[in-house]
């Protein structure tokens, strides 16, 4: 009959301690890190709405704006590492169709088609009152994940507010009054080509 005595049990759980606390530690610091990761993204997209809401209908300076988004948003975080950008609807379409393809500006499938939509957009900024705004963040990675993301992430969203949508003043009454305003201009200049 065999006696196994305390001590051989208590080297087994120091030996399982110690084989399973790595791992353990690595779902913490993960879970930590992505948990930030996904605050940021939160943040991100708050910041994005207030500022193009902001530009649209107080048409607040970009530097204030820059500043009040850094104050507002990511006081709780390192604040250096915030880029507050103005972009157009067409900036965004491009870089959304370029983000799957590796380097910017390389074709794809539908050029003809992407150039029209990138144009399309244009004209809209152009008619409307459009005001977007492009807010990132440098996430620095931790050690054990910079094989898989690299050393720093930027974690970012962009929102564009058609200030036209919701406003009726300055003489302004939306997107589509402009555009039948240039349409009657239109037909009145091909009116006069033919009489």
């Amino acid at each position: 009959m065999t006696n196994l005595s305390f001590t051989d049990q208590r080297g087994q759980a120091i030996t399982e301690f110690a084989i399973f606390l790595p791992i353990y530690l690595l779902l913490i610091f993960g879970l930590i890190f992505f948990a930030k990761a996904y605050y940021i993204q939160q943040q991100t997209i708050s910041a994005a709405r207030y500022a193009a809401w902001q530009k649209g209908d107080f048409n607040t300076d970009d530097n204030e704006l820059t500043e009040q988004v850094k104050k507002y948003f990511f006081r709780r975080l390192n604040a250096d590492r915030v880029e507050v950008k103005p972009e157009t609807s067409s900036q965004t379409y491009d870089s959304m169709m370029n983000e799957g393809r590796g380097k910017a500006g390389e074709s794809g499938g539908g050029g003809l088609m992407e150039t029209a939509m990138s144009a399309l957009m244009g004209v809209m900024d152009t008619l409307s009152n459009t005001r977007g705004y492009h807010v990132s963040y440098d996430l620095e990675v931790l050690p054990f994940l910079k094989p898989i993301l690299g050393d720093r992430t930027k974690i970012g969203a962009v929102c564009h507010v058609d200030k036209n949508t919701w406003c009726w003043n300055n003489g302004i009454h939306g997107f589509w009054d402009a555009l039948w305003q240039m349409i009657k201009s239109l037909a009145g200049g091909i009116a006069d080509i033919f009489s």
